[in-house]
């Protein structure tokens, strides 16, 4: 949990909001990875944009096989 309240509003929302799961520590790792800020709302708004991104790929993906 420590973890998740680390995170911007609009990564929250994107974890909250999406179909597969996804591990905050994981996401804390991706802005680290991409030398991003979670603080930053612009860096917050594009990880969560890329989260949304992925998230729809893999159901679209699923909904295919």
């Amino acid at each position: 949990m420590a973890a998740f309240e680390k995170l911007g509003p609009h990564c929250k929302a994107a974890l909250n909001d999406s179909v597969f799961p996804w591990s905050s520590i994981a996401v804390l790792r991706r802005f680290a990875q991409t030398k991003r800020d979670p603080s930053n709302a612009d860096h917050d708004k594009d990880l969560a944009d890329e989260l949304r991104a992925i998230d729809k790929s893999r159901t679209e993906e699923r909904k295919a096989s």
